[in-house]
């Protein structure tokens, strides 16, 4: 049995080897040694560029210290190739699950979980299974492999733990482990500032289809792959980056080539990269982007998850997407602190902001389903479209510039306009609300339950605020789709402790924020939803910041 309790001995005396641990990184093993001593399955949470690699690689070494069979899997070979990389910087014996390379009989083995399924028998069963990017890990595949090893303690590693078909991954792990966020690791000079820019308004989709919840890329393709769209990304790249790296995140594999080609044709080295190279071309085009041979790199769909790139200047976003998680693993990939110490430039031409906020805005993230309504995705939908005020309870058009009441401070909320194509950006800061949200600073909260009339029981939370008074939040855990989701989101943005699951009743949770699991923020970011009612966007703490019960 995998002995990783709180009990075993620090991964520093266990594993010498190696590159030293950040603090954090050490802070993150011993908290997922806590977490196996009470459960079998524990997911660990970690924004790209923080080092998850490096961690589970220390974590593999000290169970093969112990004689422990440990199996490591990813989805694709690259991965596969930079787990292996990790584990020979630390002098393990390892080895590889591939059709090109003879099964062996090491205590640890990596590969690929299409190969990993294909030879499942002819494994001896591990006491640890780790899996890297494993918000995959509720597909068929994966779940074969870890159901082969019913016995296995599973470790899964992600930086964004949600499903764009909105799966849960409670299936797969029974606990969450939460690292530090993006904010927190840019603070600590760990990830580079970013700045982050976008045009004034959103690119009309409305005539695009979603296909597997997110965007239909053909129909993307129609909308973005022009030579106009392509000129305002070279200008921009050239005035921002001022010939820096990049990458660019395109829609299509002909939309990258047509993209490489433009910046070529502009006098810039650009080159695309895709699904259908061999892993050995893929190596050589990130090697000449590493050198500096090619100044922008253009992809589709390859580098954005899993994928170690060098550090580049930014990244430039020409992909709308209805997925958080994909967004975020985008922009992941230029975070890397720079030699000069540079910023992070973020050239987002399809203003995915505007849905999914900054890269540095806190996320609750969850281990159950995420899945919601088509006003939830910002899909056209008529309820997108109208705003109620709460002064009056008047239904209104979303752009209106007065509530029939006239308003009250902070009680419209107008959505970015659209615009024809991408076009001119501007720089997008967290305190500028430029979306008509509004922050406000918060010297009490309390909490009590509340049941609307022929709905059902909810927390509501009331902060007292100087700008807007008194505001309410309604936290529905006994509702059974987008509502509880919600309302576990933003539990997990003010939990005290990150690792505990979210309440599943609003009974619970009212037992929970009276016993103090809450903090109070200093500030909170406000923006109304489709109904009228107040949502938590964003949060600051203070250092002594509590929650009142």
């Amino acid at each position: 049995m995998l002995h990783l309790d709180p009990t075993d001995p620090p991964a520093t005396a266990a594993a010498p080897a190696g590159p030293t641990l950040r603090d954090y990184q050490l802070d993150g093993i011993a908290e997922i040694r806590a977490a196996f001593a009470e459960h079998r399955r524990v997911l660990f949470v970690l924004p790209t560029g923080g080092g998850k690699t490096v961690i589970f690689s220390r974590i593999t070494a000290d169970t093969t210290a112990r004689g422990e069979r440990t199996v490591i899997v990813g989805h694709r070979q690259e991965i596969a190739d930079q787990i292996s990389l990790a584990l020979t910087n630390l002098g393990v014996a390892h080895g590889l699950i591939r059709p090109d390379a003879p099964m062996t009989d090491h205590l640890v083995q990596v590969g690929m979980v299409q190969t990993l399924a294909r030879r499942i028998d002819r494994l001896a069963a591990p006491s640890l299974l780790i899996e890297d990017e494993c918000h995959h890990a509720v597909a068929a595949t994966w779940a074969r492999v870890a159901g082969a090893w019913p016995n296995a303690r599973v470790l899964g590693v992600t930086a964004t733990p949600e499903r764009l078909d909105g799966k849960g991954l409670s299936d797969a792990f029974d606990v969450m482990v939460e690292g530090p966020d993006t904010a927190e690791l840019i603070a600590q000079r760990w990830l580079a500032p970013i700045k982050y820019l976008a045009p004034d308004g959103n690119i009309d989709l409305s005539r695009v289809r979603t296909t597997g919840g997110d965007y239909n890329s053909g129909d993307l393709a129609g909308v973005l792959d022009h030579d106009a769209v392509t000129g305002d990304v070279i200008e921009h790249y050239l005035r921002h980056l001022g010939g820096r790296t990049a990458i660019a995140f395109c829609v299509t594999v002909a939309h990258a080539e047509h993209v490489a080609l433009r910046f070529r044709n502009a006098g810039i080295n650009a080159e695309s990269i895709d699904g259908s190279m061999s892993p050995a071309e893929r190596r050589a085009v990130v090697a000449r982007l590493r050198s500096g041979g090619i100044r922008v790199l253009t992809s589709c769909e390859v580098v954005s998850e899993g994928f170690d790139v060098p550090a580049v200047g930014g990244c430039i976003l020409l992909r709308p997407t209805q997925s958080l998680a994909l967004y975020r693993q985008q922009i992941g990939r230029c975070l890397r602190p720079k030699p000069d110490g540079s910023d992070a430039v973020v050239l987002d031409h399809v203003g995915n902001c505007y849905q999914h906020g900054l890269p540095t805005d806190p996320h609750a993230w969850s281990l159950y389903s995420t899945r919601r309504t088509a006003a939830d995705r910002n899909e056209p939908a008529a309820t997108s479209r109208l705003r109620r005020c709460e002064a009056c309870d008047a239904v209104f058009a979303a752009g209106a510039r007065e509530a029939p009441c006239d308003g009250i401070a902070g009680c419209l909320w107008a959505p970015p306009r659209f615009i024809e194509r991408p076009g001119r950006l501007q720089e997008v800061r967290p305190d500028a609300a430029t979306d008509g949200s509004v922050w406000a600073r918060v010297y009490a909260a309390s909490g009590r339950l509340y049941q609307r009339p022929g709905g059902s029981l909810s927390l509501r939370l009331t902060f007292a605020t100087s700008e807007h008074g008194p505001v309410s939040v309604y936290l529905n855990f006994n509702a059974s789709s987008g509502s509880k989701w919600f309302a576990q989101r933003t539990w997990k943005l003010l939990a005290r402790h990150k690792h505990l699951p979210p309440p599943q009743s609003s009974e619970e949770a009212l037992r929970r924020f009276s016993a103090g699991e809450l903090r109070r923020p200093a500030r909170i970011l406000l923006e109304r939803d489709s109904a009228g009612w107040w949502r938590i966007r964003s949060h600051e703490f203070a250092a002594d910041a509590e929650v009142a019960a």
